[in-house]
């Protein structure tokens, strides 16, 4: 449902750039973990990107030289938890959340331009998983029990409240912008 209403407030582009479908049971092989249906279909229909210049969504089918896994996704998610799992070690009870790889920890899949982490808490079931926004520079995290979907129309639609998340859209006229930067071929 979710899926179907960004869809119509903003478009795929005629190609998903960084989009393999063929490969989500090796990416996730890679990552141990069953991924949302949802997040599956935004890639598969989308790509690698940005929506509105400000926040992204990374694709697991994304090159990268600097790091050793063999899926964009899985590494950039260990580099991305890294950080997150420094603060939850020295200050637990503003970082609260375990990390990726640990059981139910924080799965990064996106963040945006100030460096904010955008994260699946793989805790229950994939299609159940919610989402935390995290903004590391203030200790400070949004939960959103919804699909990626469901937050990005949210967003878009300035229904979200997000004391995190920018929603000043006016100087970025593209909706979703493809990133031809670092695909995989």
């Amino acid at each position: 449902m979710s899926l179907q209403l960004l869809l119509q407030i903003m478009p795929a582009p005629l190609s998903a750039l960084g989009s393999n479908p063929e490969l989500w049971p090796q990416v996730e092989s890679n990552l141990g973990l069953a991924l949302p249906t949802d997040y599956k279909r935004f890639i598969d229909l989308y790509g690698a990107g940005m929506v509105f210049d400000e926040l992204f969504i990374v694709s697991p089918f994304t090159k990268t030289n600097t790091l050793a896994k063999p899926d964009y996704l899985t590494s950039w998610a260990l580099q991305e938890g890294a950080e997150y799992r420094e603060c939850h070690n020295r200050f637990p009870e503003e970082c609260p959340f375990p990390i990726y790889p640990d059981a139910g920890g924080l799965l990064a899949i996106g963040g945006d331009q100030t460096c904010n982490s955008l994260f699946y808490r793989t805790e229950g079931t994939p299609d159940e998983w919610p989402l935390v926004l995290y903004d590391d520079d203030y200790f400070n995290y949004e939960t959103y029990e919804e699909s990626v979907t469901g937050f990005l129309v949210r967003w878009i639609r300035g229904d979200l409240h997000s004391g995190i998340l920018s929603d000043d859209f006016s100087k970025n006229p593209h909706r979703f912008g493809s990133s031809i930067n670092n695909l995989s071929a």
